[in-house]
Protein backbone atom coordinates (compact mmCIF):
# COMPACT_ATOMS: atom_id res chain seq x y z
CA UNK A 1 0.00 0.00 0.00
CA UNK A 2 1.47 3.32 -1.04
CA UNK A 3 -0.15 6.69 -0.86
CA UNK A 4 -0.30 8.72 -4.03
CA UNK A 5 2.73 11.00 -4.19
CA UNK A 6 4.37 9.22 -1.26
CA UNK A 7 6.35 6.57 -3.18
CA UNK A 8 9.41 8.76 -3.79
CA UNK A 9 9.26 10.17 -0.27
CA UNK A 10 9.13 6.66 1.23
CA UNK A 11 12.27 5.42 -0.55
CA UNK A 12 15.43 5.01 1.50
CA UNK A 13 18.24 7.32 0.38
CA UNK A 14 21.44 6.21 2.11
CA UNK A 15 23.48 9.03 0.58
CA UNK A 16 21.23 11.56 2.36
CA UNK A 17 20.75 9.42 5.48
CA UNK A 18 17.03 9.40 4.76
CA UNK A 19 15.32 6.29 6.19
CA UNK A 20 11.54 6.80 6.10
CA UNK A 21 9.45 3.97 7.54
CA UNK A 22 12.49 2.07 8.86
CA UNK A 23 13.95 0.65 12.03
CA UNK A 24 17.45 2.12 12.33
CA UNK A 25 20.48 0.94 14.29
CA UNK A 26 23.63 2.67 15.58
CA UNK A 27 26.55 1.16 17.49
CA UNK A 28 26.94 2.04 21.15
CA UNK A 29 30.61 2.88 21.79
CA UNK A 30 32.18 0.34 24.13
CA UNK A 31 29.24 -2.07 24.22
CA UNK A 32 29.05 -2.64 20.45
CA UNK A 33 32.85 -2.95 20.32
CA UNK A 34 32.56 -6.01 22.56
CA UNK A 35 29.25 -7.39 21.19
CA UNK A 36 28.81 -5.94 17.69
CA UNK A 37 25.21 -7.08 17.19
CA UNK A 38 24.06 -5.16 20.27
CA UNK A 39 23.40 -1.48 19.64
CA UNK A 40 20.94 1.40 19.74
CA UNK A 41 17.59 1.28 17.90
CA UNK A 42 15.30 3.96 16.62
CA UNK A 43 12.18 3.92 14.50
CA UNK A 44 11.48 6.36 11.68
CA UNK A 45 8.22 7.93 10.62
CA UNK A 46 7.22 8.19 6.97
CA UNK A 47 8.49 11.80 6.98
CA UNK A 48 12.00 10.61 7.83
CA UNK A 49 11.97 11.73 11.49
CA UNK A 50 13.94 9.31 13.67
CA UNK A 51 12.48 8.62 17.13
CA UNK A 52 14.73 6.89 19.64
CA UNK A 53 14.55 6.40 23.40
CA UNK A 54 17.97 7.79 24.25
CA UNK A 55 17.81 8.18 28.01
CA UNK A 56 15.54 8.62 31.02
CA UNK A 57 12.43 10.60 30.08
CA UNK A 58 13.99 11.53 26.73
CA UNK A 59 13.00 10.68 23.17
CA UNK A 60 15.56 11.92 20.68
CA UNK A 61 13.73 13.13 17.57
CA UNK A 62 15.76 14.26 14.59
CA UNK A 63 13.94 17.36 13.48
CA UNK A 64 13.49 18.89 10.07
CA UNK A 65 14.28 22.29 11.61
CA UNK A 66 18.03 21.57 11.47
CA UNK A 67 17.77 20.62 7.82
CA UNK A 68 15.82 23.75 7.01
CA UNK A 69 18.51 25.81 8.70
CA UNK A 70 21.25 23.87 6.80
CA UNK A 71 22.92 23.10 10.12
CA UNK A 72 22.78 19.34 9.77
CA UNK A 73 23.20 17.20 6.66
CA UNK A 74 22.76 13.90 8.43
CA UNK A 75 20.16 12.34 10.65
CA UNK A 76 21.41 10.87 13.88
CA UNK A 77 20.15 8.66 16.65
CA UNK A 78 21.12 9.39 20.24
CA UNK A 79 24.35 7.46 19.55
CA UNK A 80 25.33 8.92 16.21
CA UNK A 81 24.84 8.09 12.57
CA UNK A 82 22.70 5.19 11.41
CA UNK A 83 24.77 2.21 10.29
CA UNK A 84 22.00 -0.35 9.57
CA UNK A 85 18.33 -0.18 8.71
CA UNK A 86 15.34 -2.46 8.21
CA UNK A 87 12.65 -1.14 5.88
CA UNK A 88 9.16 -1.59 7.35
CA UNK A 89 6.78 -3.14 4.81
CA UNK A 90 3.39 -1.44 5.20
CA UNK A 91 1.72 -4.58 3.81
CA UNK A 92 2.91 -6.43 6.92
CA UNK A 93 1.03 -4.20 9.39
CA UNK A 94 -1.68 -6.62 10.51
CA UNK A 95 -3.29 -4.99 13.54
CA UNK A 96 -4.71 -1.77 12.14
CA UNK A 97 -7.25 -0.26 14.54
CA UNK A 98 -7.74 3.31 13.46
CA UNK A 99 -9.59 4.47 10.41
CA UNK A 100 -6.27 5.37 8.76
CA UNK A 101 -4.14 4.07 5.93
CA UNK A 102 -1.26 1.77 7.07
CA UNK A 103 1.40 4.50 6.76
CA UNK A 104 -0.55 6.94 8.94
CA UNK A 105 -1.32 4.09 11.35
CA UNK A 106 2.39 3.33 11.77
CA UNK A 107 3.23 7.03 12.18
CA UNK A 108 0.57 7.27 14.90
CA UNK A 109 1.94 4.16 16.65
CA UNK A 110 5.44 5.70 16.66
CA UNK A 111 4.05 8.93 18.13
CA UNK A 112 2.15 6.98 20.81
CA UNK A 113 5.22 4.95 21.76
CA UNK A 114 7.32 8.11 21.95
CA UNK A 115 4.70 9.88 24.03
CA UNK A 116 4.59 6.97 26.51
CA UNK A 117 8.37 6.62 26.75
CA UNK A 118 8.86 10.35 27.41
CA UNK A 119 7.44 9.54 30.84
CA UNK A 120 9.60 6.50 31.57
CA UNK A 121 12.92 5.75 33.17
CA UNK A 122 15.49 4.18 30.83
CA UNK A 123 17.66 1.21 31.75
CA UNK A 124 20.07 -0.80 29.66
CA UNK A 125 18.43 -4.22 30.04
CA UNK A 126 14.62 -3.97 30.13
CA UNK A 127 13.16 -0.53 29.46
CA UNK A 128 15.40 0.59 26.64
CA UNK A 129 15.41 1.74 23.02
CA UNK A 130 14.42 -1.75 21.87
CA UNK A 131 11.34 -1.68 24.12
CA UNK A 132 10.35 1.69 22.61
CA UNK A 133 10.58 0.33 19.05
CA UNK A 134 8.84 -2.91 20.12
CA UNK A 135 5.90 -0.95 21.51
CA UNK A 136 5.31 0.76 18.17
CA UNK A 137 5.63 -2.51 16.23
CA UNK A 138 3.34 -4.39 18.63
CA UNK A 139 0.74 -1.65 18.28
CA UNK A 140 0.40 -2.38 14.54
CA UNK A 141 1.15 -6.12 14.63
CA UNK A 142 4.17 -5.84 12.35
CA UNK A 143 4.72 -9.10 10.42
CA UNK A 144 1.67 -10.59 12.16
CA UNK A 145 3.57 -10.56 15.46
CA UNK A 146 2.59 -8.69 18.64
CA UNK A 147 5.35 -9.80 21.00
CA UNK A 148 8.31 -7.77 19.74
CA UNK A 149 11.03 -7.36 22.39
CA UNK A 150 14.77 -6.79 22.71
CA UNK A 151 15.74 -10.30 21.58
CA UNK A 152 13.40 -10.42 18.58
CA UNK A 153 14.55 -6.97 17.45
CA UNK A 154 18.24 -7.93 17.78
CA UNK A 155 17.51 -10.98 15.61
CA UNK A 156 15.57 -8.89 13.09
CA UNK A 157 18.45 -6.43 12.78
CA UNK A 158 21.03 -9.24 12.56
CA UNK A 159 19.28 -11.17 9.80
CA UNK A 160 16.97 -8.74 8.02
CA UNK A 161 18.73 -5.39 7.80
CA UNK A 162 21.04 -3.60 5.42
CA UNK A 163 24.19 -1.64 6.13
CA UNK A 164 24.00 1.97 4.98
CA UNK A 165 27.46 1.80 3.34
CA UNK A 166 30.81 0.04 3.60
CA UNK A 167 32.26 2.78 5.86
CA UNK A 168 29.25 2.35 8.18
CA UNK A 169 29.85 -1.42 8.12
CA UNK A 170 33.40 -0.70 9.26
CA UNK A 171 32.11 1.67 11.95
CA UNK A 172 30.13 -1.27 13.32
CA UNK A 173 32.65 -4.11 13.01
CA UNK A 174 36.17 -2.58 12.96
CA UNK A 175 36.43 -1.84 16.71
CA UNK A 176 35.41 -5.45 17.49
CA UNK A 177 37.90 -6.84 14.97
CA UNK A 178 40.70 -4.66 16.37
CA UNK A 179 39.94 -5.85 19.92
CA UNK A 180 39.79 -9.44 18.70
CA UNK A 181 43.19 -9.09 16.99
CA UNK A 182 44.70 -7.59 20.16
CA UNK A 183 43.34 -10.47 22.27
CA UNK A 184 44.49 -13.14 19.82
CA UNK A 185 47.93 -11.50 19.53
CA UNK A 186 48.24 -11.31 23.32
CA UNK A 187 47.31 -14.99 23.66
CA UNK A 188 49.74 -16.05 20.96
CA UNK A 189 52.58 -13.94 22.40
CA UNK A 190 52.07 -15.32 25.89
CA UNK A 191 52.41 -18.88 24.56
CA UNK A 192 55.74 -18.20 22.84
Amino acid sequence: FKLKGMSEQMDVDCARDFFPFCIVWSPIPGLSWLIPFVGHLGIVQSSGLIHDFAGPYYINVTTLLFELMDQMDRKYTGFGSVTKYHKIDSKKLTKLRRDLDPVSEMDAAIEEASSAYRNMMHNLILNNCHAHVARALNEVGYMGFTHWNTVTLILLMMFSSNFVSFPRFLKTWLPFLILLCIIVTAIVLTKI
